[in-house]
Order: structure tokens, then sequence, then C-alpha cells
């Protein structure tokens, strides 16, 4: 153990004060930057996002969410083999995107409405882009007409799905117990026929949904603004470097989009690799998301994998829907 934790510290501790001297060394660099992710967390995260913290909190907490899972689990549970709140979290993750599926799995998980076993699973496809910011953000920036941001919205959807999918074929092909009859996995849960009381809403309830979500925000914030300098960091010190360029859009997936998006690439090249960046979500989701999975003792790491799958069925999967984009 001591050993691993001084390899660990050998690694870190450069990383460390080479960004305290760019820092210092590039103060104006670094201080717009810090602006600019200020500016994305306030004008667009907070207000977006915020509310719908809040509102998910409190339908956790009273219950209500239970109300609403009885009414689609049958569908989804058969499509997906989730348990009814799983079914919770796939609509948070779908609708909401990052990082409100992971923050509403790692929530159910803490509260014990689902297993180990199926957070990790429902972490594989239940953390993405939200459509909103796939429509209103990503196809604004792409030469297509807004009636074709539909293609965006099905490949960042879809592929992390179809990741899914070989997941689960590979598990069944290769990990499956033969003695095992069963077909259905053990997380696997049909919905119960008798839902919960609801919680009267008391105003000690808000004050903590209100208290747990600005706790989320902020924390939110702090990485995008700590990402927002380091993408800054490969563009200072190599101008003009593809790799330079590469580097710094996957650390923050807005920056990154926006900088792919003015770097004029051919659209066959710039499509697929804008569709691979929202599907993989940039290093900063990235930390976020394994901040909220740390809590729980769910693997970053098979997270990580799935998001590198994602990305590279996403722009598989763009090559010949660029078609439809015209």
């Amino acid at each position: 153990m001591k050993k691993n934790l001084s390899i660990k510290s050998l690694f870190y501790f450069p990383v460390l004060l080479f960004f305290l001297c760019y820092l210092l060394v590039f103060p104006q660099e670094s201080l717009y930057a810090a602006r600019a992710g200020l500016l994305l967390w306030f004008q667009t995260v907070l207000p977006t996002l915020f509310p719908f913290l809040v509102l998910s909190n409190l339908m956790i907490q009273t219950h209500a969410a239970s109300y609403i899972t009885y009414a689609v689990s049958p569908f989804l549970s058969k499509i997906f083999h989730v348990s009814s709140p799983g079914s919770y979290c796939i609509l948070c993750g779908f609708l909401f995107g990052y990082p409100m599926g992971a923050k509403t799995i790692c929530d159910l998980h803490r509260l014990g409405e689902i297993s180990t076993k199926e957070a990790s699973r429902l972490m594989l496809f239940c953390n993405h882009l939200s459509p909103m910011f796939l429509t209103g953000f990503v196809a604004a920036l792409l030469p297509f007409p807004a009636s074709k941001s539909w293609v965006v919205v099905l490949i960042v959807f879809f592929s992390p799905i179809l990741g899914l999918m070989l997941s689960d074929l590979c598990s069944f092909v290769f990990f499956k117990d033969k003695n095992d009859s069963s077909t259905a996995p053990e997380y696997f849960k049909k919905p119960s026929s008798s839902l919960p009381h609801l919680e009267k809403l008391r105003f000690s309830l808000i004050d903590a949904s209100i208290f747990d979500a600005f706790e989320t925000i902020v924390k939110l914030g702090g990485y995008i603004i700590l990402f927002s300098i380091l993408s800054s960091i490969p563009l200072r010190i190599f101008p003009g470097h593809p790799a330079a360029l590469a580097l710094a859009c996957v650390m923050e997936v807005t920056v990154g989009l926006s900088k792919l998006s003015a770097s004029q690439l051919p659209l066959p090249i710039l499509f697929p690799g804008m569709m691979a960046l929202c599907c993989f979500g940039g290093f900063s989701a990235f930390a976020q998301t394994a901040s909220f999975l740390q809590k729980e003792n769910l693997s970053s790491l098979r997270y990580f994998k799935s998001k590198i799958v994602a990305a590279i069925l996403a722009a598989t999967m763009s090559v010949p829907l660029l078609h439809y984009t015209r």
C-alpha cells in the first residue's frame, strides 16, 4: 500500500507543480480560461441544471419518483433489464444530461433502491449530454439545417446503448455460468404492484434538497473552471499543433466542441470527431462523474472504458449517417 501510494505521489506531484507554474507564468491566459469556465457555469450550467437537481431530490425523498417509474418501468424494464427504480435513472439520464444520470444512480444506490451491479450497468448508458444541449448547442455548431438535429441526438443516445448491448453479449458468451439456468440478470426485478405512500412535502425536505443541489452545482463549477484552464495549456505551449488542439478539446466538452467547430476541418472528419467527443464527454465530465462514483464505491474505470467504446461507436455511426444531414 505504501509503495503504491509513493508511486502515485511521484506522479501527482510533478503534475500539480507544473499546473502551479503555469498559473504563475501565464496569469493572463489562466485568468481568461477561468473566466470562460465561470461564465459557462453561471450562464448555462447553473440555471439549466439547478432546478432539475432540486426537483429530482424532492421526488426521490417524497417517493414521487416511484409513481413515475410505476408508469414507465414495465416498458423500460423489459428493454434495458433494469429494476423499477432503475427506470427512473434512465429517464433522468436521457432527459437532463450530465451529471444528472450519475447523480440519480448514486442517490438511489445510497438509499438501497438499486444494487451495486445494477448501478454499474446503468452508468454505461444513462449519463450523457442532454437532448436540449445536443439540439440547441451542438447542432448549431454544425453546418446542418435545424431539421437534421435528430441525427446528432440519435448518434449520441444510441452509441452507449449499442455499447451496452455489446457488453451484455460479451458477458453472456464468455462469462455466463453454464450451470445457471436463469436467463434474467440478478438485478432485474419486476415492478412492484404496490406504491409507497407519498411523504409530506416539508420545508426541511426542501431545504435539504436545495443544499444538496447547491453542493453538487458548486462542485461542478469548480471542475469546469479547472478543466477550462487545463484546456488552455496545450494551446499556449504548442500553438497550432494538431495534438494540442486534440488534447484541449477532450478536456472540457463545451470548449472542445467550440474549438473543433472553429478548426475548419472538412466535414467528413469534423462530424465524426464532434460526435465522438459528445459521447466521451470530456475529462471534466468524467471527473464530475467519478466524484459521485467514488462515494458509492462504484468503478470509475469501467465507466471510463464505456465512454471510450461509445466514442468509437459514435464516430463509426456518424460516417454513414452523414449522408442524411444533407
